[in-house]
C-alpha cells in the first residue's frame, strides 16, 4: 500500500510539471507571437519605405547632379523654391530615409534571428512536454499494474483466510469428537472393570 501511494505522488508530482512545461509553452508561444506580428509591421514599413525611394527616384531628373556642388556654387544662398533647392531636399529626404532603411533592415535581421531562437525553445519544450507525457502513461501503466497485483493478493489472502477458518472450524470439530469417543471408551473401561 505504501508503495502504490509514493507511486501516486510521483504521478501527482509529474503532472504538477506537466501543467509548468504547459504554461511555459504557451508563454513562449505568445512572446513568438508578438514578436513576429512586430517583423511583420517592420517589413511593410520597410516595403512602404522602398517604394517611396522608388517615387523618389523617378520623380528626379534623368542628369545626375552633385547637389554638394550646387551647394557650393550658390554659397548657401539657393531659394528653397528653386529647382536646386528642392533637389537638395530630395537628396536629404533620401539620405534620411536610406538610413532608416538600413536600420529596418538591421532590426528585421534582429528579429528573424530571435524569432529563430524562440522556434528553437518553443521545440525545446515540445519535446520536453511530450517526454512528460510518455512518463506519466508509464507511471499510470505501471501504477494500474500494481493496483491489479495488490487485488489479486489482496484476493488470494482473503481465500487463504477462508480455507484457514474452515481447517480450523474442522480441527475443532474433530477434536470434540475425539474427546467424546475418549470419554465413552474411558467409561466402558471403568463399566467392564467393575463387572
Amino acid at each position: 500500500a505504501q508503495g502504490v501511494s509514493s507511486e501516486v505522488e510521483v504521478l501527482k508530482a509529474l503532472k504538477s510539471l506537466f501543467e509548468h512545461h504547459k504554461a511555459l509553452d504557451e508563454k513562449v508561444r505568445e512572446r513568438l507571437k508578438v514578436e513576429i506580428e512586430k517583423n511583420t509591421q517592420l517589413k511593410d514599413e520597410l516595403e512602404k519605405t522602398k517604394n517611396e525611394l522608388a517615387g523618389v527616384r523617378e520623380t528626379q531628373q534623368a542628369k545626375v547632379i552633385d547637389i554638394n556642388q550646387l551647394k557650393t556654387m550658390s554659397n548657401g544662398t539657393i531659394d528653397p523654391d528653386s529647382l536646386a533647392g528642392k533637389l537638395i531636399e530630395m537628396q536629404e529626404l533620401m539620405d534620411n530615409q536610406c538610413n532608416e532603411l538600413i536600420s529596418c533592415r538591421a532590426r528585421v535581421h534582429e528579429l528573424m534571428n530571435r524569432n529563430k531562437e524562440l522556434e528553437e525553445r518553443a521545440c525545446l519544450f515540445q519535446r520536453d512536454l511530450s517526454h512528460s507525457h510518455e512518463q506519466i502513461n508509464k507511471y499510470q501503466r505501471d501504477l494500474k499494474e500494481s493496483q491489479a497485483q495488490k487485488e489479486d493478493q489482496e484476493e488470494r489472502i482473503s481465500t487463504l483466510e477462508k480455507r484457514y477458518l474452515s481447517i480450523q472450524k474442522e480441527t475443532t470439530h474433530l477434536t470434540e469428537f475425539n474427546s467424546r469417543l475418549e470419554n465413552e471408551l474411558a467409561t466402558k473401561e471403568s463399566q467392564f472393570m467393575h463387572k
